[in-house]
């Protein structure tokens, strides 16, 4: 039985394999820019949307503040809705992807 274990686990093959997934999960620095540099050139066509959507996002944001602000300067009674609608639609998706924007950055 233990001859059998032994066999399967001193084939060349097998050892082979291991020692090529283990060099395969390492990498190197400079593997590790080539594989930046080629998600970079694989997600430039998504440049544009990325800023759409950055730009859509932004000015969702700005509109609803000038709304608060001339809210607050009216005095009108509709301020503490407007502020709790943009507390659970309007902040967190902002806060998510501004977030996922600098972590890249923070990490390092």
């Amino acid at each position: 039985m233990i001859n059998f274990f032994k066999g399967l686990f001193s084939t060349p093959k097998i050892i082979d394999n291991i020692s090529s997934g283990l060099d395969k999960v390492i990498l190197t620095d400079q593997e590790r820019t080539d594989h930046f540099l080629k998600y970079l050139d694989l997600t430039m066509p998504m440049n544009t949307s990325r800023r759409f959507i950055a730009i859509a996002i932004t000015l969702n944001w700005v509109a609803y503040l000038w709304l608060v602000v001339a809210l607050m300067f009216l005095g009108n009674d509709k301020l503490e809705a407007v502020v709790s609608f943009g507390n659970v639609y309007i902040m967190p998706p902002f806060s998510l992807i501004t977030a996922f924007y600098f972590w890249k950055r923070i990490k390092k």
